[in-house]
């Protein structure tokens, strides 16, 4: 089975209501994806009117074409802090495996500019899951 990760940083979750969580989570999801996603840039869209049509191209076989295909499996998982945020993120970076940390602009729940959660591009759970499977889940 494919799956994506999205990991939420614990010491946040007091500080964020559901409907900022969800924003969060969302954001990582579809960042990650897009970066994933071979031929996607500013080129990629065009502009017709007033709507816009974006091409995304997938490769056949690819890991992400199987999950948005099939049951597009989402499991949120949470770290202590920041710290341990970073590390994932460093330590999914260097075998290849793309993440994108997410940071919150300060608009209205934080005073400063915050890394919140990270999203991890779909992939089958015996690979993500060396990665992940000491964490908890929200």
């Amino acid at each position: 089975m494919i799956k994506q990760i999205i990991v939420v940083r614990k010491d946040l979750l007091e500080k964020m209501n559901c409907g900022k969580l969800a924003a969060q989570v969302a954001h990582a999801s579809t960042l990650v994806l897009l970066k994933k996603m071979r031929g996607f840039s500013q080129e990629n869209v065009t502009k017709n009117n007033e709507s816009y049509r974006l091409y995304l191209d997938i490769d056949n076989g690819s890991d992400i074409k199987e999950w948005i295909e099939g049951d597009f499996k989402k499991i949120i998982l949470t770290v202590k802090n920041e710290k341990e945020l970073l590390k994932l993120h460093k330590k999914l970076s260097d075998n290849q495996i793309v993440s994108e940390l997410v940071k919150d602009k300060a608009y209205n729940i934080f005073d400063t500019e915050t890394i919140t959660c990270l999203g991890i591009e779909p992939l089958k759970e015996e690979i993500i899951d060396t990665y992940t499977k000491r964490l908890q889940t929200l």
